[in-house]
């Protein structure tokens, strides 16, 4: 028969001590991720702008460069043209980075709907539990009153 290990309260207290610490820790960090998540999402939609600015101004300064009658606007235009495809290689790398912001939500949609379903369990049971035990107390036993009144009853059946 195998052994069940049976914990003293003190046991039991620091082991639940233990489990609550290891929540807060397991909340704190997922707090600061977000943190860290929403900065950087922040910081992408900044760099976004930037990116587009500089779209705009190249173009701007390539169609100067190219209405231009200067011997050097072909190095403005060379110049442009490269920010151009900066700024184009900037915005593509944007966009593909959106889709992680989907996965990011689905993610903790999951969790939320997991943690809910546990939630939800844990009441089922604390309901089943509740349920049996008033059952069992309330179905009454064949020898309670012989327990409870057995002496007296015989006394006065004797008698």
């Amino acid at each position: 028969m195998p052994s069940v290990t049976q914990h003293t309260p003190e046991q039991t207290r620091r082991n639940e001590a233990f489990k609550a610490r290891e929540a807060d820790a397991r909340r704190q960090k997922t707090k600061e991720i977000e943190a860290v998540v929403a900065e950087i999402q922040k910081l992408r939609q900044d760099a976004d702008g930037v990116a587009l600015k500089l779209t705009e101004r190249s173009e701007h300064l390539r169609k100067l460069a190219r209405t231009s009658l200067d011997e050097g606007a072909s190095n403005y235009l060379v110049f442009a043209n490269a920010h151009l495809r900066l700024a184009g290689a900037l915005a593509q790398g944007f966009r593909r980075t959106v889709p992680m912001d989907r996965l990011l939500q689905a993610a903790e949609d999951q969790r939320l709907d997991a943690e809910r379903r546990e939630m939800q369990a844990a009441e089922r049971q604390l309901a089943r539990e509740k349920a049996h035990e008033t059952n069992r107390l309330t179905i009454p036993q064949d020898d309670d009153f012989d327990e409870l009144y057995g002496d007296i009853v015989t006394e006065a059946d004797d008698a």
